[in-house]
């Protein structure tokens, strides 16, 4: 089934315009799921390649990881269980089993697929259009953007897929400060196998471009972006 909802997630892919870079994470659930995406994308980008990292693996739930999920007992410390073999339901972003991620941990892993793995195709095709803009004009900004659209496909697993889109989703701040809260990560997850969810990004204008970096200060993030679109 899982092959079969892969060759059609690549087929529908495949009938839009190409993709620019595939990133996979190195499991091989979702490592066969881009392959497949890049079987059917080698008939128009024959140049594209797979590329795969442990950072976009999914959440690592250490010694509770395929363990059946208990009712925590009152007055048993979450520790007390875990020494039976016990692993009670998490309740709260910073909690986790022995020697797994928290979920906490989980967003800051997803801070780092996109400063160091997706920022940087964002700086490019924002530096691709306006150096078409210097070339054709301040009438010619839009004409063509297509041709400098970066497109980007990122294959991981549910839970970390609904931390990186809200990573990625938060960094607009006016959007943000507009809706007065952050996106809520419970409303990102429920992806079915093979479901994608598609995002547009692009710098905010008046951002000084040429001197952005990859990576932010800690503590800040001095890339402001805007989101174009969000669809599930």
């Amino acid at each position: 089934m899982l092959l079969q909802q892969a060759e059609a997630l690549a087929e529908n892919l495949a009938l839009q315009s190409p993709l620019t870079a595939i990133y996979s994470s190195d499991l091989n659930r979702a490592r066969t799921t881009a392959q497949r995406i890049l079987t059917g994308q080698v008939k128009t980008t024959s140049s594209l390649i797979l590329h795969t990292s442990e950072l976009l693996r999914e959440q690592n739930f250490g010694s509770g990881e395929g363990m059946k999920i208990s009712t925590k007992t009152p007055g048993v410390t979450m520790g007390a269980h875990f020494a039976q073999g016990i692993f009670p339901a998490l309740h709260s972003r910073s909690q986790r089993f022995p020697g797994g991620e928290s979920l906490d941990d989980m967003a800051l892993r997803a801070e780092l697929v996109f400063e160091t793995i997706l920022l940087p195709h964002v700086i490019q095709e924002h530096k691709e259009r306006q150096s078409r803009r210097v070339d054709k004009g301040e009438a010619g900004e839009e004409e063509g953007n297509e041709k400098v659209e970066r497109k980007i496909a990122v294959v991981s697993h549910g839970l970390f897929i609904g931390e990186l889109v809200r990573s990625i989703f938060n960094r607009d701040k006016v959007w943000t400060t507009r809706r007065g809260e952050q996106i809520d990560v419970k409303n990102l997850r429920g992806m079915k196998n093979t479901g994608w969810t598609r995002l547009e990004v692009k710098v905010h204008p008046g951002s000084e471009t040429e001197g952005l970096k990859v990576r932010s200060p800690p503590g800040r993030r001095g890339n402001r972006l805007k989101f174009l679109s969000l669809t599930f």
